[in-house]
């Protein structure tokens, strides 16, 4: 195509639509521009054409089309109440579909559009005043608590009845189910009001037994006659009128009446707190930790006790079993004024001076602590000893029993001296390696008795068997020692 077929017109209008065309959309508009083009050439309209008025579809932005609504209109056939309605065919519900895509087109494109608009904007103003209203504590007024498609004859709404729930005093008026079929008896949900006991018992002394069925009122005791059974318990165990296998039988006996009778109140914790208390006392660990479990579920409901003096003793239980991810969580929980309390400090204070390896400040602490934090740091006191003992017969080639008596937190020299011998490690400078006969050793050149006081530890013979020693610190055991 040359010379005259190319009209200035048409001229104009390929410069016109290239310039509009982006480089993205640019392929696609020179291809249609050459079907135009063509086709024209081919009808002999070249010169005749008003190119103005030829549009390039591949200019044009694309536009979402149009989708039908599935609203129900009443031109639909309805499903009628009476089972003598007759069956719609195919026929008549393909026809009563283009009708009603008919009218909806209808609707939206005439007067009733306006009356969709004012419909959308009336639920949207009474959406935000309800939302208004309850937000600043006042009840929503009636125009506004009923659904504006739901008809009168419904009765009261799910809305009012709950607004009437919510707003009605709460000491003088009671909400009442409209259907008594909901407080309907249902036997797959287990009543645990229906299954708790009184018990009627009045001993003061029965053993644990663990229960294999339901348990009997006849013995299980009351709450008064469990408070005298436990001042009983606690004033034969004072005296020490009966060993720990008996308190601890009792205690788990009225600690089983309490659970069995649903009772959780300061006794409840009272009863807990006591039994880990004297568990520690008598290295029974397996026994603290039942009780401890106990206790934290306790507290954490809010029931009155010692909880400052357990969440203590719970850190320093992590430490001995090497819990650092739960020791984390519990240090990341505490509040402000909890680690102000002297009991949690120090037990944080254990736990920086166990990171640390700073054993001068752990023996320190073990030697102060408050409550009956000395109790639980024995179950691991002798571990850190052997760990501390491995650090300075590193750096040391003499130390006096008397120096490690009081770095090591023992009360006196012989206890120190008996810890040596238990982990293989008594070689005293002057004396012969200890033996099956003599484990103490004995004087190479005199024989005579060695005060404990005046012995001395030669540190680089003694290191390699504290460092064999150490192994069995590495299994851990919960059990009573």
């Amino acid at each position: 195509m040359s010379g005259p077929l190319w009209t200035p017109q048409l001229k104009l209008w390929l410069q016109k639509n290239l310039a509009q065309a982006t480089p993205s959309v640019k392929p696609a508009v020179m291809d249609e521009i050459k079907q135009i083009v063509a086709q024209h050439y081919e009808a002999g309209t070249l010169d005749t054409t008003d190119w103005d008025k030829v549009e390039v579809k591949s200019l044009k932005p694309f536009v979402m089309p149009k989708i039908a609504s599935k609203r129900k209109l009443d031109n639909v056939f309805e499903v009628a109440g009476s089972s003598s309605t007759p069956r719609a065919t195919k026929t008549t519900k393909k026809g009563n579909f283009t009708n009603s895509w008919a009218s909806t087109n209808h609707a939206s494109n005439g007067v009733a559009s306006d009356d969709l608009r004012q419909k959308r904007e009336d639920r949207f103003a009474r959406e935000h005043e309800i939302e208004r209203q309850r937000q600043s504590g006042e009840r929503p007024a009636p125009e506004y608590s009923r659904h504006v498609n739901a008809p009168s004859s419904n009765g009261t709404s799910l809305l009012d009845r709950m607004e009437t729930l919510h707003f009605a005093p709460k000491k003088k008026s009671k909400f009442v189910y409209q259907n008594n079929t909901e407080n309907a008896y249902d036997p797959n949900v287990l009543n645990w009001d229906r299954h708790t006991i009184v018990g009627r018992s009045k001993e003061l002394e029965k053993p644990y037994l663990r229960l294999t069925s339901e348990a009997d009122p006849d013995n299980v005791r009351p709450l008064p006659v469990l408070q005298q059974a436990l001042d009983n318990l606690l004033h034969k165990y004072k005296a020490k009128a009966v060993k720990y296998d008996y308190v601890c039988d009792q205690l788990k006996a009225i600690r089983q009446d309490l659970t069995v009778q649903r009772i959780t109140n300061a006794f409840t914790v009272k009863v807990y707190e006591i039994h880990a208390r004297i568990a520690m006392e008598c290295k029974d660990l397996v026994e603290w930790n039942s009780c401890s479990s106990a206790l934290h579920s306790l507290h954490a409901m809010g029931v009155e006790g010692h909880f400052e003096e357990f969440l203590a003793y719970r850190i320093l239980y992590f430490l001995y079993t090497k819990s650092r991810s739960d020791l984390n969580v519990l240090i990341t929980q505490l509040t402000p004024a909890q680690k102000a309390t002297v009991c949690v400090r120090h037990a944080l204070d254990v736990q920086k001076a166990m990171a640390t390896n700073n054993y001068h400040a752990f023996f320190e602490l073990y030697t102060t602590a408050p409550n009956m934090g000395g109790y639980m740091m024995d179950f691991y006191a002798d571990r850190e000893r052997c760990y501390a003992l491995i650090i300075m017969c590193t750096s040391y080639k003499l130390l006096s029993v008397s120096f490690l008596t009081k770095e090591l937190g023992f009360d006196k020299a012989i206890d120190l001296v008996k810890f040596l011998e238990d982990h293989q490690a008594a070689y005293f400078e002057g004396l012969d390696p200890p033996t099956v006969k003599q484990p103490s050793g004995q004087w190479k050149r005199v024989q005579k008795v060695v005060p404990d006081t005046e012995k001395t530890l030669e540190c680089a013979t003694a290191k390699p068997h504290l460092v064999k020693a150490a192994a069995k610190y590495q299994r851990l055991a919960i059990k009573r020692i």
